[in-house]
């Protein structure tokens, strides 16, 4: 052991001093890059730290590449240098002390990197046990990613003792970080690759996407590609053992080739893992592939739905990805063409066990991918209602790519929950494709919810994580209550529901039931935007009578990066739930805006504007009423004036605010409405505004997001007239 000691003690004095002061600079560089926050102080830290990992831990890794390298050509492959081999030290013992040299030597990139984060995180108001799991993560995938490339970078000068060994070495680092991502994974598309790049900070990776799933949808994943690792430093290990022992007389030397050989045979096996994971989810890919359309939207499907009236759905955790499901469906049948077999759509991951229709039994169904056809023919004038049970069961962990991008569509693992509508863990109503055929190999999820007809939802669950975020509100059981352990959520006239949970972090007041729900490292920007919607949700509240409680929930999650939904915006009303995908970027005023948008009007639409042409059939200043609304807040709540407001960049009240002189604005209606809101104010009238906006407030000012219900006719007469009266 002093022996092994020595040696490592003088391998580590013989790093070129060159390298020494860089791990500092890495950690500077770190801190500059992630101060540009600052600049964007919405953005996540989460994804601000990943891009650094892409871009500079790849180029660190040609320092790991050039220092294997080397440790071997300084000494061991020079002719002058074969004294050594007099050592009372063997092959190995100085093999595995020069890695273990230029292991200590890497881990000081790792602790800067570590000692940047937590720094920084701390200094801006960033804290919670969160920062300590991404640092430790993000460590170990450094220690690996440095691992193989040191070990690589030494066999690459074992195997070639020339100086052409720098350059082979170049290309080996190049090949395995950029040109593996950008064109072996991203444009072939040939993920089973994956595990041959050196890092793992891929431009498409999932943990680039989420911070609160990505770990855990990961685990099994990550688990096989560190056993291909491992196998690979052992056997770069063994090979440059055995080609150090071949030059100089040993009589254990066929005993060596034997162990590299099981070590290559280890290396091959090792991939098996991997290979099997990558199949069958490519399997899963091509399936869903194959039957689905190259398609926009439910429309284009010409799909036929009819609404169920209520929806119970019971599900029972079985283990800790499968869960055991129960769903009673209410239908009218006066909603069902005549003479037509009743279809549902359910995903095809579940396996279906049984369906009964009305207290019977059905022995005939018949079921084709994500399609349920039940052979009930409706006869005329039938008006009762039915109920339809279906029990299912299955593992819900779906992994997706489109191209090179993969997604997770749904998942359950431990405390981590994704299960959102889209999925159609419950049956839907209708015949459809839940997925759309990308032209890149592979499929999106079509984000068919938002066009699904309104339902009551009474949800009972078992075995479910105790902080589960529901589409619902939650129903408090009392101990006369029959839940037999099921905790239960009731949300009515919705389109669906959708189960989230994870290391969320919750932001609330104890004054009002609205909470902002997002990822730990965007706390403070949540604590930020609760903060302006409260102020702004207590000053509508005081002149609008309607109830500003609707929406209770505000959940920012990156659904189209995570999930690659062919949504119809970033923003989605679900419930009592309001889903905000922060798109990179985090949160910023336009976020706000819709937020607040959603708990005034229910909808989060803030750019629509149906004021066409004067005397058109649907022609309504709803868009524009909703907008004077909102600009109340400014001008009345924080006393601005229209040339500030005009200078915060609202571009969708930027042409009510636009300038007097300009070309055409006096004839603009939507002018002449501001422009008598802000008469009024100046004279000392806002209580009279406030008024007439509250009575079309009260009609409703809800716009369907995909334009399929009608909204509210307002004509410039009415607009004119509520002025008179007021």
């Amino acid at each position: 052991m002093r022996k092994w000691w020595s040696v490592l003690i003088y391998e580590l004095r013989s790093i070129p001093w060159y390298l020494l002061p860089l791990p500092v600079v890495y950690g500077i560089w770190m801190f500059i890059e992630l101060s540009w926050i600052e600049t964007y102080p919405s953005e996540s830290l989460h994804y601000q730290a990943y891009k650094f990992h892409y871009a500079y831990q790849n180029l660190s890794l040609g320092i790991a590449m050039f220092l294997g390298i080397y440790l071997l050509r300084r000494d061991i492959q020079r002719s002058s240098y074969e004294w050594l081999r007099s050592y009372p030290v063997g092959e190995t013992a100085i093999i595995f002390s020069k890695y273990a040299a230029g292991w200590l030597y890497l881990s000081l990139y790792t602790a800067a990197m570590s000692l940047v984060y937590v720094i920084y995180a701390y200094a801006s108001q960033r804290y919670g046990s969160w920062v300590w799991q991404e640092v430790l993560q993000t460590a170990v995938q450094y220690e690996w990613s440095y691992g193989v490339t040191l070990a690589l970078g030494m066999a690459l000068a074992a195997c070639i003792p020339n100086r052409i060994s720098y350059i082979i070495g170049f290309c080996a680092w190049m090949f395995g970080t950029y040109f593996l991502d950008l064109v072996i994974l991203t444009s072939y598309q040939e993920l089973q690759y994956k595990p041959f790049h050196l890092s793992q900070f891929t431009m498409e990776s999932l943990y680039l996407n989420y911070e609160v799933w990505s770990p855990s949808f990961l685990r099994e994943e990550t688990r096989a590609i560190r056993w291909i690792v491992v196998a690979f430093i052992v056997m770069m290990l063994a090979l440059m053992i055995v080609l150090e022992k071949r030059k100089r007389a040993q009589r254990h030397k066929k005993r060596w080739i034997i162990m590299l050989t099981v070590v290559i045979a280890a290396n091959v096996a090792a991939y098996v893992p991997y290979y099997g994971i990558w199949s069958e989810n490519e399997a899963n890919v091509q399936a869903k592939r194959n039957t689905a359309p190259v398609t926009a939207s439910i429309d284009d499907q010409k799909v036929t739905l009819f609404s169920v009236e209520r929806y119970i759905l019971e599900g029972t955790r079985t283990g800790n990805r499968s869960v055991l499901w129960h769903a009673e469906l209410t239908v009218n049948k006066a909603e069902l063409l005549e003479n037509e077999t009743i279809k549902f759509t359910l995903n095809r991951n579940f396996d279906l066990q049984a369906v009964w229709m009305d207290n019977k039994k059905l022995d005939h169904y018949q079921r084709q991918g994500d399609t349920i056809e039940i052979p009930y023919l409706v006869k005329a004038g039938d008006s009762e209602a039915m109920k339809i049970h279906f029990y299912y069961s299955g593992s819900i962990y779906s992994k997706l790519h489109d191209g090179s991008k993969e997604l997770m569509e749904a998942f359950i693992d431990g405390d981590d929950v994704l299960l959102p509508a889209q999925y159609a863990w419950y049956p839907l109503p209708g015949e459809y494709s839940l997925y759309n055929k990308s032209p890149f190999e592979g499929v999106s999820v079509q984000s068919l919810i938002e066009w699904m007809p309104r339902s009551d939802f009474e949800l009972r669950l078992q075995g479910f994580p105790e902080h589960l975020i529901v589409t619902g509100n939650s129903v408090s059981s009392t101990p006369d209550s029959d839940t037999d352990g099921f905790k239960q959520y009731i949300q009515s006239d919705t389109r669906g529901i959708h189960l989230l949970s994870g290391s969320f972090e919750v932001v609330q007041t104890a004054s009002d039931p609205l909470k902002v729900i997002a990822a730990p490292s965007l706390r403070s920007e949540a604590e930020q935007l609760l903060e302006q919607l409260l102020s702004r949700k207590h000053y509508f509240e005081s002149w609008l009578e309607g109830d500003l409680n609707q929406i209770t929930q505000v959940v920012i999650v990156p659904f189209w990066q995570i999930a690659g939904w062919e949504q119809i915006s970033d923003y989605q009303v679900m419930g009592n739930t309001l889903f905000i995908s922060e798109r990179w970027y985090g949160l910023d005023s336009y976020s706000m805006e819709k937020a607040i948008y959603a708990i005034l009007f229910g909808d989060p639409r803030i750019e629509l504007s149906y004021a066409f042409p004067y005397g058109g059939e649907n022609a309504s200043l709803i868009g524009e009423v909703r907008q004077m609304i909102s600009y109340m807040y400014y001008r009345d709540a924080l006393g601005e004036s229209p040339v500030q407001i005009k200078r915060r960049g609202l571009y969708y009240l930027e042409r009510a605010v636009s300038e007097t002189d300009e070309k055409g604005k006096e004839d603009h209606f939507p002018f002449q409405m501001l422009k008598r809101i802000n008469a009024e104010i100046e004279n000392g009238n806002t209580p009279r505004v406030k008024q007439v906006l509250n009575d079309f407030y009260k009609q409703g000012l809800w716009i369907d997001p995909v334009g399929r219900e009608p909204y509210a006719i307002i004509t410039r007469e009415q607009w004119m007239e509520q002025w008179q009266h007021r």
